[in-house]
């Protein structure tokens, strides 16, 4: 679950993007796993959805490397998109036992708000070689 405003629109990166809407100090924790809000599936159930549900639940989710499920953000934080030099650390940083998402540089009001996904998603490379390897592997 989001803990700072954002919004999301278009973005130079990749079709729609997570923007700040307020400043965000570095080392603000920003999203936090939050269930029953955020969706955390075993593997198994994903494999079971029909194809079509399978795609989309696939593209806007992650197979975390911590927890070894996927996890489908409720909120806008799905639209946060890879970059090779982030502002946050996605996902895998714990704090006080739970999962969070923290700032790692001053992120401006208005500023994309973006994530390294090889982190935390250990679907990335898969997803970057064939897309559609995700589905048809499953």
């Amino acid at each position: 679950m989001l803990l700072v405003k954002t919004s999301v629109g278009p973005s130079n990166i990749s079709g729609l993007g997570l923007f700040a809407d307020q400043f965000i100090e570095k080392g603000t924790i920003i999203w936090q796993l939050s269930e029953p809000l955020d969706l955390v599936l075993a593997k198994e159930l994903v494999q079971n959805l029909p194809l079509l549900a399978k795609q989309t639940f696939l593209k806007h989710s992650y197979f975390s490397k911590k927890l070894e499920k996927y996890i489908l953000s409720f909120d806008n934080d799905r639209f946060t998109n890879h970059s090779e030099d982030p502002n946050v650390l996605e996902g895998e940083v714990m704090v006080g036992g739970e999962t969070v998402t923290v700032a790692v540089k001053d992120i401006l009001a208005g500023e994309e708000i973006t994530c390294d996904y090889a982190e935390f998603d250990k679907s990335h490379y898969e997803r970057i070689f064939s897309p559609e390897s995700r589905v048809s592997a499953m």
